[in-house]
């Protein structure tokens, strides 16, 4: 059957269908080994940080802060305005820093550690990881200051914090959400 683009009855029983498959898989724990193995390498962050580390400075030169100047012009600007910045998804970095080129469907991002490994090397990403969990504990701690004079503070942590947690996220990802999140 083609897709025509439109969505019917028959798109929400397969997608029904797929729910009910992965359910029932998940529950009996009746996974094929190839689903396994891409749920293995798409969620294991230590995976593609050992690509980009295999991949940098060999096939590709560092960036030597490139990405985060980047990462900082776009967080500021909006798009309206900035018509060519980068989307989000992490497409670009992971063919550039990884060697591996991803679909139009996949979002896979080298995660902010691998993206400093990208741009500084080992003990620049390695100093890059304290000041940027160092400078998200600044952040809490003057969120939390205010919280105690008026507790609706609390409701900014999950919601700018929801992104900036993950270790999987690009630095600009993070850095565009905390701006327009906090704005």
């Amino acid at each position: 059957e083609q897709d025509t683009g439109t969505h019917g009855v028959g798109s929400i029983f397969a997608w029904a269908k797929d729910l009910a498959e992965g359910l029932y898989s998940s529950v009996t724990f009746s996974w094929d080994r190839d689903f396994v193995a891409d749920i293995a390498v798409r969620y294991n962050q230590g995976w593609i940080i050992h690509r980009v580390m295999n991949f940098v400075p060999s096939e590709e030169p560092y960036a030597r802060g490139e990405t985060l100047v980047e990462a900082g012009r776009n967080a500021l600007l909006p798009r309206f305005l900035a018509p060519q910045k980068a989307l989000a998804g992490g497409r670009v970095h992971m063919e550039r820093f990884a060697g591996m080129p991803l679909s139009a469907t996949t979002s896979m991002n080298l995660g902010y550690a691998g993206e400093l490994y990208a741009n500084f090397g080992f003990y620049g990403a390695l100093t890059g990881c304290f000041v940027y969990a160092g400078l998200l504990g600044l952040l809490f701690r003057w969120v939390a200051s205010r919280a105690i004079r008026s507790p609706l503070w609390w409701a900014f942590v999950p919601y700018v914090g929801s992104l900036a947690f993950k270790s999987e996220e690009g630095i600009a990802e993070v850095l565009n959400w905390i701006v327009k999140a906090a704005i």
